[in-house]
């Protein structure tokens, strides 16, 4: 539980929340969480926190949130539902235009309601409400966005007009497109072999694509560190939540960094500082309730009056509270 320490007298290990992905297996759906992520969190001291996608789990969410959190990872998975008006309006395209759309991304298309609404309250309560730090892949990123206001493109190969393939089913993890890294971005650092041989300028990166819905609008306070080339954003932080030693992350990337660890140095980073953000985010509550503790020593006084010479004389009683979750 928070507040508490580890038998060496360290504190506890970040925890991370991850909901899982449903899967047909064998005529029934399975949850999963991809092991890539897991282990990179688990590399860096975090302890992932997986729970299910089911609407249950969104009536019972505070149950699974006793003890807090340090952080909410979302990744990949379906478009998100119309409910969330996530391209700021009615989708205008021909039925017939919307059923070969489906017949191109069935697994993308198939709107898991359940997922949606609990990964949605997550980010509203826990990221945007307390400022748990933040970390968002592929779906993840889309999905901050629209919480804040920003907007999606339905479908980038439809809506925009360029030449880059955003997903190839074919070569479905070897496929890479170009991006442009902005400089002085949390991104630009954490690739910083890149950065620093492009003389800390705009640098290109060489990244996987497996969407076909992309950020539209970004919502205020989130500023692009990365661009493809046809303009569509793949990356962003939020200006006013960054500062991994103060317990401050809110990122987005569209590409996936778990699948390219051999590519980069950097992609491991982002979950690095990511951790390093949640752990500062335990280490800050964790420090504010040991000062509540000792803070709550109460004074009482009590005055007795002598009637013969009117003098008051107090006594002060003081009592020490003790905060069970730190005995």
């Amino acid at each position: 539980m928070r507040g508490t320490e580890s038998a060496h007298g360290q504190p506890p290990w970040p925890r991370i929340v991850i909901v899982s992905r449903r899967h047909l297996r064998k005529n029934k759906q399975v949850d999963f969480v991809g092991e890539y992520h897991i282990d990179l969190l688990q590399r860096y001291g975090a302890v992932p926190i997986l729970i299910p996608r089911t609407l249950a789990t969104t009536q019972q969410l505070e149950a699974y949130l006793i003890g807090g959190i340090d952080g909410v990872l979302v990744v990949e998975g379906n478009d998100l539902g119309a409910e969330y008006k996530p391209y700021g309006s009615e989708v205008s395209m021909p039925s017939d235009k919307k059923d070969e759309l489906l017949n191109k991304h069935p697994g993308d298309m198939d709107i898991d309601n359940a997922k949606d609404a609990l990964e949605m309250e997550l980010i509203r309560k826990e990221v945007i409400g307390k400022g748990v730090p933040y970390l968002g892949l592929c779906r993840g990123s889309q999905m901050l966005n629209v919480a804040m206001g920003g907007t999606l493109y339905f479908d980038v190969a439809t809506e925009v007009q360029t030449s880059v393939k955003h997903i190839d089913y074919d070569n479905y993890d070897g496929y890479r497109h170009k991006i442009d890294v902005v400089p002085e971005t949390p991104l630009a650092g954490w690739f910083e072999e890149q950065y620093e041989a492009a003389g800390r300028k705009t640098f290109e990166l060489q990244v996987n694509s497996y969407h076909h819905q992309g950020i539209r609008t970004l919502a205020d306070n989130l500023e692009p560190m990365c661009f493809c080339q046809d303009g569509l954003v793949e990356g962003y932080y939020d200006t006013t939540q960054h500062d991994p030693a103060q317990g401050k992350y809110r990122v987005g990337l569209q590409w996936h960094p778990e699948r390219m660890l051999s590519d980069y140095a950097g992609c491991a980073r982002v979950y690095q500082h990511f951790v390093e953000a949640a752990a500062s985010h335990r280490r800050l509550i964790l420090e504010r309730e040991k000062k509540v503790t000792r803070m709550k020593i109460v004074g009482q006084a009590v005055v007795h009056v002598n009637p013969a010479n009117k003098h008051h004389h107090v006594r002060r009683d003081l009592t020490l509270r003790t905060d069970s979750r730190h005995e």
